[in-house]
């Protein structure tokens, strides 16, 4: 199959799909399905002179070119020449001369934007000398694209708390961070993701407020709205302590197998309890670690499991509460790292689990300790509103 490119102009475009010599829906093709958002948002693609992905076309009989891929793409622009949506402003990045364009159908467009718009060149890529089954699997290829997560998407935003997250994520994998030491890797920036949720809760000092993928890319997209250099400094602080306790830590050969919500959660449990020794911190991690993974059923290895074994009968002995702990911080793990409520509880969980792995009696466990014959639920509500957990961070 050769696939041979060439640009044409808008202008150009729209008269072939009105003669019909440019036919957007051939047997292989799907319905008009995009939303007015996403087609305001491609016009908007087109009047800031941006580039948008090419259109592919097979070659048909009386020499009109079916679309193989990228009918959404000009029917938008064709219903955006026939009036029928009107042009979105607000678009972010914010663009002056766009938002004085706000609300304008095409027809009601200025000259001189009428004929920039015009004159777009869109490229495109016609297929010739094909087998029979070429053109339907690069369709399907060019249909298949991966879903981009947050981290993703806001890794395309350049600028300074792009930077300063790549720097702390970059010191984090240098520090040893990988799927052998904490059970996951950067596959699709998910470290990325965790420390720039980790720096926001640092930034807006409570634990309280949910964390709105929107609001930490809007940080992104802003220069003037980074993180500060004391939340950089303590959030660097943080992986440092974490990763030399997991390398250097007696159990270090225990393979760990966290996962986003869970590293997270232990990002907060350091960064209040920064100045404890690296030995109790270990002690607290691996020994939670091992029960969590023991009662899931994820532990194989037999010295592993007889480990495990070890510290759960250890803990179950005199704290009866273990394993509805953390069933309950499994469900609050599953629900994942963003919401406030589910954050909150994980921290109040690791907070009585670390307590009565060091055999430390407090207020707080004993207040848990004493609701909970009512309901391991009810203790931590009680807990949760008693001491306004996660108001200040």
């Amino acid at each position: 199959m050769i696939c041979n490119p060439s640009n044409i102009e808008i202008e150009t475009i729209i008269r072939r799909i009105r003669d019909n010599r440019l036919n957007l829906q051939p047997d292989f093709q799907r319905g008009e399905v995009w939303s007015t958002a996403k087609q305001q948002k491609l016009i908007d693609t087109i009047l800031r002179n941006w580039s948008m992905p090419p259109i592919h076309v097979i070659p048909a009989e009386n020499g009109i070119l079916e679309v193989m891929d990228g009918q959404q793409r000009l029917a938008s622009i064709r219903n955006f020449c026939d009036d029928k949506f009107k042009i979105n402003g607000n678009i972010e990045p914010l663009n002056d001369e766009i938002q004085k364009l706000h609300g304008f159908k095409f027809s009601e467009l200025p000259d001189d934007v009428k004929n920039r718009f015009w004159c777009y060149s869109v490229s495109f890529i016609t297929l010739t000398e094909y087998k029979p089954t070429e053109p339907a699997e690069l369709f399907d290829r060019l249909n298949q694209p991966m879903k981009l997560t947050s981290a993703e998407q806001r890794n395309a935003y350049v600028g300074t708390t792009r930077n300063q997250i790549k720097h702390l994520v970059e010191t984090f994998k240098s520090l040893g961070a990988s799927t052998d030491t904490i059970g996951f890797s950067n596959s699709r920036l998910a470290y990325d993701e965790i420390i720039a949720k980790f720096c926001y809760c640092i930034e807006i000092g409570t634990l309280k407020k949910k964390i709105v993928a929107s609001d930490i890319s809007n940080m992104y997209r802003s220069n003037n709205n980074s993180f500060s250099e004391k939340t950089i400094s303590e959030c660097k602080l943080v992986l440092e302590k974490f990763m030399n306790v997991i390398n250097q830590s007696e159990f270090s050969s225990y393979k760990l197998k966290m996962n986003k919500a869970t590293i997270f959660s232990w990002f907060l449990y350091i960064k209040k309890y920064i100045d404890i020794e690296d030995s109790a911190i270990s002690l607290v991690i691996f020994s939670f670690e091992m029960v969590r993974d023991f009662l899931k059923g994820k532990i194989t290895d037999d010295n592993a499991k007889s480990l495990a074994a070890k510290r759960i009968y250890s803990l179950s002995t005199n704290n009866k509460y273990l394993e509805s702990l953390m069933v309950i911080f499994n469900q609050r793990a599953s629900i994942g790292s963003t919401d406030a409520v589910s954050i909150i509880y994980r921290d109040i969980i690791i907070y009585i689990f670390s307590h009565w792995v060091l055999n430390i009696k407090n207020e707080i466990t004993e207040d848990f300790e004493s609701k909970a014959e009512k309901g391991i639920s009810a203790a931590l509500d009680f807990i949760y509103n008693k001491y306004s957990w996660g108001e200040k961070f």
